[in-house]
This record gives C-alpha cells, sequence and structure tokens, in this order.
C-alpha cells in the first residue's frame, strides 16, 4: 500500500471535489478562503484520491478521509504532514458522535480542551445541530 502527499490546489481538484457528491460549492469556496491564509494537502491511494487535510491560521479546518480507505493510516499520514509545518499549538473542533476521528486525534497527540476537569463541548455546527469538542496538539 503506498500514500502519497500532495499539496491540495482547490482549482486543481475542483472538478474531481464536485463529481464525489459529498462536496459542493459553498464547501470549496470555503477552502479556497482558508487557503489564502494556510495550506492542504491530498492523500492519495495508488491512483485514488483518499482523503484531504486543510490547516489555517492555528485550527485544522477540514480533515477528511474517505470511508473505503478509513483504517488504513491515511488520516495519520495527513496529520504527520501537517503537525510538522508549525511550532504553534493546532486546533480543531470534532462532533462528540465521531468516535472514530477523536481516536484518531488522540492517537496522533491531540488532547480535549477542558474547563473544570470537564471536555469543553462547543454548539458550533447549528445546520446540523451536533455539538463538538475542541481538541489541541501542543508541539514538543
Amino acid at each position: 500500500m503506498t500514500i502519497t502527499i500532495h499539496d491540495f490546489d482547490v482549482e486543481e481538484h475542483m472538478i474531481w471535489l464536485l463529481q464525489t457528491d459529498i462536496y459542493n460549492l459553498q464547501d470549496i469556496r470555503g477552502w479556497k478562503q482558508q487557503l489564502r491564509f494556510g495550506y492542504g494537502f491530498v492523500a492519495y491511494l495508488h491512483q485514488d484520491i483518499a482523503g484531504i487535510s486543510i490547516m489555517s491560521k492555528g485550527e485544522l479546518y477540514w480533515l477528511f478521509v474517505f470511508e473505503q480507505y478509513r483504517g488504513q493510516g491515511i488520516g495519520s499520514t495527513l496529520l504527520n504532514h501537517i503537525i510538522p509545518k508549525t511550532m504553534e499549538p493546532i486546533y480543531l473542533h470534532v462532533e462528540c458522535d465521531n468516535e472514530e476521528a477523536i481516536r484518531l486525534y488522540q492517537k496522533n497527540g491531540f488532547q480535549f480542551e477542558e474547563e473544570n476537569g470537564e471536555k469543553k463541548i462547543y454548539n458550533n455546527i447549528p445546520a446540523s445541530g451536533c455539538v463538538s469538542y475542541r481538541m489541541f496538539y501542543e508541539p514538543t
């Protein structure tokens, strides 16, 4: 299994993104805006795009691995390309019920932001009504 990582370029990957039926033009415009202040990566497994990540202003804005490629180290590979690029803490939000992503982040050194010894909960996804945890990675 060969995972390769390339820089994420919205223009270059736009046609592919729109063909996935997962993303829409509003998502892509948001990524383009975030990339003005950050960087992104695309993970390929063989010739197929398996995942993407976008980092902007200290926030892991987006990390996604397509379902058929999960459990193959792609998320960790993307994180291993993001983490060394910054000397500042990295923050992210993860939906409270996304146990697979929470395990991935914890395995790669992310911790929950806490308040009074409890995981801090955010209601930052109003469209879905979902709540999320804020996690962070502190570089050593």
